[in-house]
């Protein structure tokens, strides 16, 4: 069996970006250079096509982009920059853009399918199979189900922060029949900024 009939199920990369994929046994299917980040990308996600075909990397300069892992070649590059979550839905490309919000692409082409505007995102998590959870705008967080981003829930900001911090961050949110479960941050309550002393916290939210 050649390598290209071989099926891609692990990618490593090094400091200056250089990807080498692997096929289920070991044999290393290409090598290729790239620009993945190892500070910024080593914080999300860096998927692989089910049929272990393509290599989706999302790079804070370059915007998303896709490769063939038999042949290391670049398949695709779409804007816009500052890219940091990204993850696979069938045969969709989720994207978080930094300031801009939510792209959902066509796998194999790229296009761009739908968009939703948030320029204050700060977060994306993937909390089932098909519903993801991002926020905020207008002071407001979303569980929305994909593809097509559409809005299930909305949860107002002053829910999920309840004393008022200055310093909020959402690390983790998971989905529990019908709670949200929400891990993260926050510091300063009241907006009192004498009083500092980041603390953690988990909240259970009712989605109904």
């Amino acid at each position: 069996m050649t390598n290209i009939l071989k099926r891609a199920t692990r990618v490593e990369f090094d400091e200056d970006g250089t990807c080498r994929a692997y096929s289920a046994n070991e044999d290393m299917l290409s090598e290729f250079h790239t620009p993945y980040d190892p500070d910024h990308n080593s914080q999300f996600e860096t998927p692989i096509s089910p049929d272990g075909r393509f290599l989706f990397v999302g790079t804070w300069r370059f915007g998303v982009l896709c490769y063939d892992l038999h042949k290391g070649t670049l398949v695709w590059r779409k804007g816009p920059e500052k890219i940091r979550n990204l993850f696979l839905f069938q045969d969709r490309v989720i994207s978080e853009a930094s300031d801009l919000g939510l792209q959902e692409r066509n796998a194999k082409r790229g296009n761009l399918v739908h968009r939703y505007s948030m320029p204050s995102i700060e977060c994306l998590f993937r909390v089932s199979k098909d519903e993801i959870f991002t926020g905020p705008k207008r002071r407001k967080y979303f569980l929305m189900r994909i593809p097509g981003f559409i809005e299930i829930r909305e949860l107002p900001q002053s829910l999920l922060n309840p004393n008022e911090c200055t310093s909020f961050h959402i690390s983790s949110v998971d989905r529990k029949g019908r709670n949200l479960i929400i891990w993260g941050t926050e510091e300063f309550p009241k907006r009192n900024l004498s009083k500092p002393g980041r603390q953690h916290f988990r909240r259970i939210v009712s989605i109904g």
